[in-house]
């Protein structure tokens, strides 16, 4: 997030004014909880011209669609338990995921006290089809 943060106040997009639209998220590209090593993306709602200086980042469209979501309010080191929670409604339900899991930042950590913290979690769901994988 510091280096996603950096790119946003960069000096060329101060000039460009970019404006962020929505909260901050991750995009999770495991198909289950890894406490290491897990293969994610920080993720900025923006619109208007961005440089990036940094060819690791990149400017994409993220797709809509139906999504599974709770809110989570607390610590962020529980969140564990409530991606637990809401993975056994999909399966009780037989949702079947069909895109990157989210979770979205909704309030400041450096604003509210960690009991205060709200995160939404977002699993994007075809509720028509028949469980088979994670993708």
């Amino acid at each position: 997030m510091p280096d996603l943060c950096g790119q946003l106040l960069s000096e060329e997009n101060q000039k460009n004014g970019p404006k962020v639209t929505g909260p901050f998220m991750t995009l999770y590209h495991d198909c289950e909880y890894r406490e290491k090593d897990a293969t994610m993306e920080c993720v900025a709602p923006i619109t208007g011209r961005i440089a990036l200086s940094d060819p690791a980042m990149e400017v994409r469209i993220l797709p809509g669609g139906k999504v599974l979501s709770l809110i989570h309010k607390g610590s962020y080191n529980k969140l564990h338990e409530a991606w637990s929670r809401i993975g056994a409604y999909a399966e009780e339900k037989e949702y079947v995921p069909n895109g990157l899991h989210r979770e979205v930042y909704l309030n400041d950590p450096n604003i509210v006290s960690e009991e205060e913290l709200l995160t939404g979690l977002q699993i994007p769901v075809d509720t028509a089809a028949q469980k088979n994988d994670c993708s």
